[in-house]
């Protein structure tokens, strides 16, 4: 190798090595945090000393087991964003963890997906007779209440269902309709439904029909985020699960048992 071969060899090098420095420089420099987006009674944004949510607890059983380790630079306490929010957040920035997450093609490239933490159940709630259990037992029912725009509006919309369906502004209202016999059911989140009878919301004990739909979530992290700090948020999850932690927390919210018919 010639003299300006070594040089340029060397300087290449050099700045090789600065870049790694640099790079691991930034990841020792990264303030971890969780993100949630309220989604009663998972996570909920309620003053201080009122119930946060089983996710929240979650996280923050999570956080206080880094800090105890010493094993990461972290926020304190979970931060609870609007939706739109917390998820440009977790696209944009490294370090960012979500426990919220349901997994579909077009969100598979966009996070690092860590470990499942959970589901979402869906089915049809009523107070009296017995509930559907599949969405043609579903359309015999001339009164259902679904949370107007959402997810579960348009699926019954695509499934056919238009005249019966009753649209609320939040899952507090559909619990009062089908309080007052004004519908016949209510296509609904089951967490939720157990959440606002814990809470004597919803006044009679919920008869819930058969899972219409059951969607994993998962703790996802930001991409770029160290690898190794992916496998601790994974290990401790795990342990916490191993212990019956998670088992507590579900009770804690009513969340343990969906067989309350």
């Amino acid at each position: 190798m010639n003299r300006p071969s070594v040089i340029t060899f060397v300087i290449f090098m050099f700045c090789m090595s600065a870049n790694f420095a640099r790079a691991g420089d930034a990841d020792e420099d990264l303030t971890y945090e969780f993100l949630l987006s309220s989604i009663p009674p998972l996570v909920m944004d309620k003053a201080p000393g009122q119930e946060k949510g089983l996710l929240w607890d979650i996280a923050q059983g999570l956080l206080n087991r880094l800090k105890a380790g010493q094993e990461c630079k972290c926020k304190a306490k979970p931060t609870v964003l609007p939706w739109v929010r917390a998820t440009t957040v977790l696209e944009n920035e490294k370090g960012k963890f979500m426990l919220q997450m349901t997994r579909t093609d077009e969100r598979e490239n966009k996070y690092e997906w860590i470990v499942p933490v959970g589901h979402l159940t869906f089915a049809f709630v009523t107070k009296i007779n017995p509930p559907p259990d599949t969405i043609e037992e579903a359309k015999a029912l001339k009164r259902i209440a679904v949370y107007r725009g959402s997810h579960l509006e348009k699926t019954l919309r695509s499934k056919g269902f238009n005249t019966s369906l009753m649209m609320t502004n939040d899952s507090n209202a559909s619990a009062r309709l089908l309080n007052y016999g004004r519908v016949d059911a209510w296509y609904a989140s089951v967490d939720e439904a157990l959440w606002l009878y814990k809470k004597k919301v919803l006044l009679s004990r919920p008869r819930i029909g058969e899972a219409i739909l059951t969607v994993p979530i998962w703790a996802v992290a930001s991409k770029g985020t160290p690898k190794s700090m992916q496998e601790k948020i994974k290990r401790i999850f795990q342990e916490m699960e191993a212990e019956g932690t998670i088992l507590t927390l579900k009770e804690k919210y009513g969340l343990h048992d969906h067989s309350i018919n």
